[in-house]
Protein backbone atom coordinates (compact mmCIF):
# COMPACT_ATOMS: atom_id res chain seq x y z
CA UNK A 1 0.00 0.00 0.00
CA UNK A 2 1.57 3.57 -1.11
CA UNK A 3 -0.32 7.00 0.19
CA UNK A 4 0.33 10.25 -0.59
CA UNK A 5 0.24 13.64 1.67
CA UNK A 6 -3.20 15.20 1.19
CA UNK A 7 -2.22 17.85 3.80
CA UNK A 8 -0.46 19.21 6.51
CA UNK A 9 -2.16 19.96 10.18
CA UNK A 10 -1.10 22.19 12.08
CA UNK A 11 -2.14 24.40 15.37
CA UNK A 12 -2.70 27.92 16.68
CA UNK A 13 0.33 28.26 19.19
CA UNK A 14 0.34 31.87 20.11
CA UNK A 15 0.35 35.37 18.05
CA UNK A 16 3.29 37.68 17.94
CA UNK A 17 3.43 41.47 16.50
CA UNK A 18 5.33 41.67 13.09
CA UNK A 19 7.41 44.60 12.22
CA UNK A 20 4.43 47.22 11.70
CA UNK A 21 2.69 46.31 14.86
CA UNK A 22 0.25 43.72 13.25
CA UNK A 23 -0.80 40.89 15.11
CA UNK A 24 -0.35 37.60 13.95
CA UNK A 25 -0.76 34.09 14.37
CA UNK A 26 2.38 31.22 15.04
CA UNK A 27 1.30 28.12 13.73
CA UNK A 28 3.07 24.68 14.23
CA UNK A 29 2.50 21.60 11.61
CA UNK A 30 1.05 18.65 14.02
CA UNK A 31 1.03 15.86 11.94
CA UNK A 32 -0.49 14.83 8.15
CA UNK A 33 -3.11 13.91 6.15
CA UNK A 34 -2.51 11.00 4.05
CA UNK A 35 -4.61 9.26 1.38
CA UNK A 36 -4.31 5.60 -0.28
CA UNK A 37 -4.52 4.16 -3.09
CA UNK A 38 -7.66 3.31 -2.78
CA UNK A 39 -8.69 6.64 -1.99
CA UNK A 40 -9.02 5.69 1.87
CA UNK A 41 -7.58 8.64 4.23
CA UNK A 42 -6.08 9.10 7.64
CA UNK A 43 -3.88 10.92 10.07
CA UNK A 44 -0.87 10.70 11.14
CA UNK A 45 0.25 13.07 14.45
CA UNK A 46 3.39 13.80 15.23
CA UNK A 47 4.01 11.94 18.75
CA UNK A 48 5.39 14.84 20.50
CA UNK A 49 1.96 16.67 20.01
CA UNK A 50 -0.09 17.36 23.05
CA UNK A 51 -3.79 19.30 22.18
CA UNK A 52 -3.69 19.82 25.97
CA UNK A 53 -0.48 22.03 25.67
CA UNK A 54 -2.19 24.50 22.81
CA UNK A 55 -3.41 27.84 24.45
CA UNK A 56 -7.31 28.01 25.21
CA UNK A 57 -7.68 31.50 25.62
CA UNK A 58 -11.21 31.88 25.13
CA UNK A 59 -11.93 28.47 27.01
CA UNK A 60 -13.71 26.59 24.43
CA UNK A 61 -12.17 23.82 25.69
CA UNK A 62 -11.24 22.17 22.13
CA UNK A 63 -8.11 22.28 19.87
CA UNK A 64 -8.87 23.27 16.56
CA UNK A 65 -6.11 22.35 13.64
CA UNK A 66 -6.39 23.55 9.91
CA UNK A 67 -5.25 21.98 7.06
CA UNK A 68 -3.13 23.55 4.54
CA UNK A 69 -1.81 21.84 1.09
CA UNK A 70 1.64 20.19 1.84
CA UNK A 71 4.91 21.75 0.82
CA UNK A 72 6.98 20.44 -2.45
CA UNK A 73 10.83 19.42 -2.00
CA UNK A 74 11.25 23.19 -3.97
CA UNK A 75 9.96 25.13 -0.69
CA UNK A 76 7.09 25.79 -2.37
CA UNK A 77 3.35 24.65 -2.61
CA UNK A 78 2.22 21.90 -4.53
CA UNK A 79 -0.53 23.28 -7.08
CA UNK A 80 -1.18 26.80 -8.11
CA UNK A 81 -1.38 28.77 -4.46
CA UNK A 82 -0.70 32.38 -5.02
CA UNK A 83 -1.37 35.53 -3.05
CA UNK A 84 -1.96 33.52 -0.25
CA UNK A 85 -1.77 35.10 3.15
CA UNK A 86 -0.47 33.06 6.80
CA UNK A 87 -3.40 31.83 8.85
CA UNK A 88 -5.87 31.43 5.66
CA UNK A 89 -6.38 28.17 4.28
CA UNK A 90 -3.48 27.90 1.51
CA UNK A 91 -0.85 30.61 4.06
CA UNK A 92 1.61 27.61 5.15
CA UNK A 93 2.70 26.72 8.53
CA UNK A 94 6.21 25.17 9.66
CA UNK A 95 6.91 22.09 7.82
CA UNK A 96 8.32 18.70 9.27
CA UNK A 97 10.83 18.72 6.98
CA UNK A 98 12.68 22.05 7.90
CA UNK A 99 16.27 22.21 9.14
CA UNK A 100 14.73 24.04 12.54
CA UNK A 101 12.27 20.89 13.52
CA UNK A 102 13.31 20.02 16.94
CA UNK A 103 14.44 16.51 18.02
CA UNK A 104 12.52 13.80 18.97
CA UNK A 105 10.79 14.49 22.43
CA UNK A 106 11.46 18.05 22.52
CA UNK A 107 8.57 20.85 22.42
CA UNK A 108 8.33 23.01 19.08
CA UNK A 109 10.39 25.87 18.91
CA UNK A 110 9.25 29.51 19.42
CA UNK A 111 11.51 31.32 16.90
CA UNK A 112 9.28 33.24 14.75
CA UNK A 113 11.02 36.81 13.95
CA UNK A 114 8.97 37.71 11.10
CA UNK A 115 5.52 38.57 9.29
CA UNK A 116 5.79 35.10 7.68
CA UNK A 117 4.31 32.09 9.92
CA UNK A 118 6.49 29.34 8.25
Amino acid sequence: MSAKVRHELCAIVGTYRDAQGNEKKKWQKVGIEMETDQGGRFILLDRWFNPAGIPDPEGRGNVMLSLFDPKTGDGGAQGSRQGSSAGAPGGHPASSTDSAKPAAGEPPRDDFTDDIPF
